[in-house]
């Protein structure tokens, strides 16, 4: 029988032999949450802020009670930097932005 660590590696090498067959682009859904356990991926967060320095509030959402990761949870509002964004350079975040606004 395999050991934990050979079946982990054995998995990873099929997962990552089945990502190499997927186009660049916007994931699924479906695969998009499954990778996000286990990848960093880059954000924009949006933070407006207002009121006296000794006072500060500030802009949060609350996401739907239908929500399939964070149900009723409050958070800045931000966008995941996708595949298919057009990033030039590390300074072009525009369509992540635009999502946000």
């Amino acid at each position: 029988m395999p050991s934990p660590e050979e079946l982990r590696d054995y998995h990873a090498a099929e997962a990552a032999r089945h990502l190499n067959a997927i186009s660049p682009g916007r994931y699924p859904l479906e695969l998009f949450r499954a990778l996000k356990r286990h990848v960093t991926q880059g954000t924009v967060e949006l933070v407006c802020l207002r009121g006296p320095e000794d006072e500060v509030e500030g802009l949060m959402t609350q996401r739907s009670p239908d929500d399939p990761d964070w149900p009723d949870m409050w958070h800045v509002p931000g966008s995941v930097i996708d595949p298919d964004d057009d990033v030039k350079d590390v300074d072009d975040y525009h369509e992540a932005f635009e999502r946000v606004l």
